[in-house]
């Protein structure tokens, strides 16, 4: 499904404090949280339900990790916009997840300006490709 803004947001991630942080950090920016899920079964359902325009998916959980969710959504939707949430500093999770088709990853822990950033840096590219499309 192609997108061409960001509005809905799917947040998968085990810790509840990075959800209670993102939810108002989100919601300050405009963007609405269709979901919140602590593990990638939960994150996969509801991502079915809700088709949001971007997910931020933890990479470190339990039942099923971040990057096996990544591919499934990818399965689903070629298209998804996926913003990798991480602890995990190594090259090696970035790479990976980079190849499987996260559009962008942030370092935990992140602020409400990198988190900003991130969106504004997606939006713009979208909105690049539907004035390629335009042209």
């Amino acid at each position: 499904m192609k997108r061409n803004d960001i509005k809905t947001i799917l947040l998968i991630d085990d810790s509840k404090g990075v959800r209670q942080f993102l939810i108002p950090a989100l919601k300050s920016l405009d963007l609405e949280v269709v979901g919140e899920a602590a593990n990638g079964t939960e994150g996969l359902e509801l991502y079915e339900k809700f088709k949001p325009d971007l997910v931020f998916l933890d990479l470190v959980m339990p039942a099923m990790s971040g990057i096996e969710v990544l591919k499934k959504i990818k399965q689903m939707d070629p298209d998804a916009i996926i913003v990798i949430l991480t602890s995990a500093a190594d090259k090696d999770s970035v790479i990976e997840s980079k190849n499987e088709g996260a559009t962008d990853y942030l370092l935990k822990p992140f602020d409400l300006k990198r988190i900003k950033r991130t969106i504004n840096k997606i939006k713009a590219n979208l909105a690049e490709v539907e004035n390629t499309k335009n042209d």
